[in-house]
């Protein structure tokens, strides 16, 4: 059975500001099967953020959306009211892991024991099963 990896907005937009790979990065630290999944609420969130921004950022989160289109990463709806519950939820159910840059989504996801995979140093990407985020 493959692991669900539940991609928080930041980590994508990390894509474009940190010039990082999320995908090779998330391929060499989850050295087991793994699926990416692209919550409803996280799609919202950046068609909302494209709508709102300007300049250097719009540019941004239009070559995320591109490069989310092309990875066919599997989508999945969540019915809560906000983004880091969706996730949070998503990943209790699943036994999942959430990759994001959250300080406030890590330190609720720890609370509950769920894995995080967050960057480090603008460059890698680390997972985080227990202890200090």
């Amino acid at each position: 059975m493959k692991t669900k990896i539940f991609l928080d907005t930041n980590v994508l937009l990390a894509i474009s500001q940190f010039n990082i790979d999320i995908f090779s990065e998330i391929d060499r630290v989850c050295d087991f099967s793994h699926e990416l999944i692209l919550l409803n609420k996280v799609e919202e969130e950046l068609t909302t953020l494209f709508e709102e921004s300007t300049g250097r950022m719009k540019q941004s989160i239009k070559l995320v959306i591109s490069i989310i289109n092309t990875k066919n990463l599997k989508k999945m709806k969540s019915l809560d009211w906000d983004t880091d519950t969706a996730l949070l939820n998503a990943a209790k159910e699943s036994t999942g892991i959430v990759a994001t840059q959250d300080k406030g989504l890590k330190d609720r996801l720890r609370e509950q024991h769920i894995p995080v995979l967050t960057i480090r140093q603008k460059k890698y990407m680390v997972l985080i099963k227990e202890g200090k985020i």
